[in-house]
């Protein structure tokens, strides 16, 4: 069976740009204040390429997968989706092979995804994979707005009494990705990957959290993960959903559970890969991030979340979950190497 490898990332959020501000946020729990990422689709891009472009120098093009998405046209750079992976696979090589994933709130993990089928398959050896999206835009928060999906409080509170939706937050993530044992020191190792449909509603998951519930069952099998990063976006039906699934699936040695959009925003297209990055550097910085606790009085945990607040001695396996608009779900578990 073919495995694996993250070999690096990097990362831009409403928390920073690059590694070192990410961890500071996440050993401080320090939430955003200022949710766009003030540039285009394009110089994200450049800017998240830059410090990971080494690891394909002397690769032949060819053998280079570009699976770097976006869930929606591009209004900063009035650009189509694809073409953010065009881009970049012409600054790979000429024979770089682009492809973009559509999976709304789900596109970052299920373009990861693709890179490990890719991978498996022999086509590449190795893949750049992720997502980027510069959203807050007047006609998507207008869009989000009139779905009721967005937070009047101006913040985002996962699994809180109080939640009352999200913030449009910006930025990107983009991943180095091999096969596993092939001399390489890689940050973590991706253990399994699981997409699903729920085919419940066009806008929402099934309310009682089985399709939740199977997704992680699914996906972690008998494994034992010490963290899971919840898609945790602060809306009313989706924390309830989750809540349920958790606790259909654990019972004793229940994980710690939160959700880094109490600290970054929703980033849409790009949630997963941003939370994905976020998670490497609580696996390899051994950080343990509770929910955020809110300042003023009115901030409680949803009743039942509170059993899911002990942190771990270590964390050695994680597990990352997103959902999307049409059913999209994906989950992915990694763990060090």
């Amino acid at each position: 069976m073919v495995s694996y490898d993250i070999l690096d990332f990097s990362v831009i959020s409403p928390l920073g740009e690059g590694k070192p501000s990410h961890i500071d946020a996440l050993k401080t729990a320090r939430i955003a204040t200022q949710y766009s990422v003030g540039r285009d689709e394009v110089e994200l891009l450049r800017d998240l390429w830059e410090p990971i472009k080494h690891h394909v120098a002397g690769i032949p093009s060819h053998r280079v997968g570009v699976v770097v998405s976006n869930s929606k046209y591009q209004f900063r750079s009035q650009s189509f989706s694809y073409e953010t992976s065009q881009v970049l696979a012409s600054w790979v090589g000429p024979e770089a092979i682009p492809y973009n994933i559509t999976a709304a709130c789900a596109t970052g993990l299920v373009s990861v995804m693709t890179g490990m089928d890719w991978l498996r398959r022999g086509w590449v050896d190795v893949v750049i994979a992720g997502s980027l999206e510069t959203s807050k835009v007047p006609l998507v928060e207008a869009a989000f707005s009139q779905m009721g999906v967005l937070s009047k409080q101006g913040s985002c509170r996962p699994f809180t009494q109080d939640r009352d939706g999200f913030v449009i937050g910006e930025g990107g993530g983009l991943f180095v990705l091999t096969r596993s044992n092939e001399g390489h020191a890689p940050l973590a190792r991706i253990e399994k990957g699981t997409v699903m449909a729920d085919p419940t509603d066009l806008l929402s998951v099934d309310p009682s959290g089985a399709s939740i519930a199977s997704l992680i069952r699914q996906t972690i099998g008998t494994a034992r993960v010490d963290y899971i990063n919840a898609h945790g976006t602060g809306t009313r039906l989706n924390d309830a959903a989750e809540l349920a699934a958790f606790e259909k699936v654990f019972h004793k040695d229940r994980p710690l559970i939160s959700s880094t959009k109490s600290q970054t925003g929703h980033l849409l297209g790009a949630t997963g890969s941003v939370e994905l990055g976020l998670c490497l550097l609580m696996l390899s910085e051994q950080i343990f991030v509770p929910m955020i606790e809110w300042p003023d009085s009115r901030q409680r945990l949803m009743l039942g979340m509170e059993a899911f607040q002990e942190a771990p001695t270590k964390i050695n396996r994680l597990l990352t979950l997103n959902y999307g608009f049409g059913g999209h779900l994906a989950a992915l578990m990694i763990a060090k190497p």
